[in-house]
């Protein structure tokens, strides 16, 4: 599958894609998870409620972020691939965070939880059909194809994983 030209996505998901391997998306996809929850094995419950300055998330609520971009984005995508033409609007990243309470989840949980949640993502990307990878819709303002997303959420994941390597990691 190619890539998603810059015309099947916002400008400010090119950082994103640029950091997406060349390669099979769903096979990416699919590696990614392992890696990603592999990637977290060296961080421990102490780490994982750290903020390297004030008013930033902790690794916890990076997490957690992931997980509800996982959620918004493969909603998009199933729309998109049915083509629903309803324009989807966007949310709000810091409100999500302010509003999930993670204290009374482990590190562990939070990583399961990607876990599954990637697996299910991974799931219903696989069962598109070359035409659905195609399909279009609006989000927040912007087209957005379903091609576009899968590389947006790779792309996204590898962004956190280096942000908690250079910020959270290397500081504790």
């Amino acid at each position: 599958m190619k890539r998603p030209a810059a015309t099947e996505y916002a400008d400010y998901y090119q950082s994103y894609i640029d950091l997406v391997p060349k390669g099979d998306i769903l096979k990416i996809f699919e590696k990614q998870n392992d890696q990603f929850c592999a990637f977290l094995a060296q961080v421990n419950e102490e780490k994982a409620g750290f903020r390297y300055a004030k008013g930033k998330w902790s690794i916890k609520e990076v997490i957690a972020h992931l997980i509800d971009v996982e959620l918004v984005f493969m909603y998009r995508a199933l729309r998109f691939s049915r083509n629903d033409s309803t324009e989807l609007p966007g949310f709000k990243q810091n409100d999500y965070i302010k509003n999930s309470d993670q204290s009374h989840l482990t590190l562990s949980e939070l990583v399961e939880q990607f876990y599954h949640m990637r697996k299910a993502s991974h799931a219903l990307l696989s069962s598109f059909s070359k035409d659905m990878w195609s399909k279009q819709g609006k989000a927040n303002g912007h087209p957005a194809s379903v091609r576009a997303i899968a590389h947006i959420m790779v792309g996204h994941v590898i962004h956190h994983m280096q942000v908690i390597h250079t910020k959270y990691l290397k500081t504790t």
